[in-house]
């Protein structure tokens, strides 16, 4: 099974890319939306590498490259 973490803090467009993967991935396994670089943090140091993630570049506490200085995230990221 596919998983997506989602890394977006604003809702409607979390809302929306939610809507989107549901109809084109349904059998996808959908992780979040991390609303923080502290959220997602917490996500990927307790979770094994989902497959692909989404994500916004400004978050609620910053810029998500602070992410990817604090973990290895070893898959496609797209940014929304």
């Amino acid at each position: 099974v596919m998983t997506i973490a989602i890394l977006e803090d604003e809702p409607l467009a979390a809302r929306h890319l939610l809507d989107l993967l549901t109809d084109l991935l349904p059998q996808a396994r959908q992780h979040g939306p991390f609303r923080s670089v502290q959220e997602a943090t917490a996500y990927f140091t307790a979770h094994p590498a989902p497959n692909l993630v989404f994500s916004d570049i400004e978050l609620l506490d910053g810029n998500v490259f602070t992410l990817f200085e604090r973990v290895a995230v070893g898959c496609p990221v797209i940014f929304t």
